[in-house]
């Protein structure tokens, strides 16, 4: 697939998923799923990428974890430790593959709209604060751009 694609040059892991609910309600197998596709398949990605980028003479990998990987919320135990261990390898692998590799990692957080508006776990009252969130928790609030006025040609 390298070939016929003309190589790699960058490597992006965007792949996440996961539950809600309190740590000792997940099973093994929901454990082994959510870590799987969060860590794991970041994993295979880095090191099915990793050799053919070094061959070419460099290249960049970017990761996606999460705020969550650094400031859990309740009953995403899986999906947390799955973002800190993404974070971690990460490091590891920036430091193992410098400076012919770049390895970086995103840990991007909650943008307040649509449904996550209308759930009671992340509703927001008057200050755009989430009512019933833990305090070491925070959403960004998304605002339209500023219009412009209307041009014409």
């Amino acid at each position: 697939m390298v070939d016929a694609l003309g190589g790699i040059t960058d490597l992006v892991n965007n792949a996440g998923m996961g539950r809600n609910k309190p740590l000792h309600a997940y099973t093994d197998k929901e454990w082994d799923v959510i870590v799987g596709v969060n860590l794991t398949g970041t994993f295979h990605c880095m090191r099915a990428a990793i050799p053919t980028l070094l061959e070419a003479g460099g290249g960049s990998i970017v990761n996606n974890a999460s705020l969550n990987a650094l400031r859990p919320l309740p009953g995403e135990a899986p999906y947390s430790a799955a973002k800190a261990g993404v974070v971690n390898l990460t490091m590891t692998a920036a430091v193992e593959y410098a400076p012919r590799l770049r390895v970086n990692c995103v840990s991007p957080g909650l943008i307040q709209r649509g449904v996550m508006l209308r759930s009671e776990a992340h509703r927001c009252d008057e200050s755009d604060q989430p009512t019933r969130s833990p305090p070491s928790s925070r959403f960004s609030v998304r605002t339209p751009p500023p219009t412009s006025p209307d041009r014409t040609s």
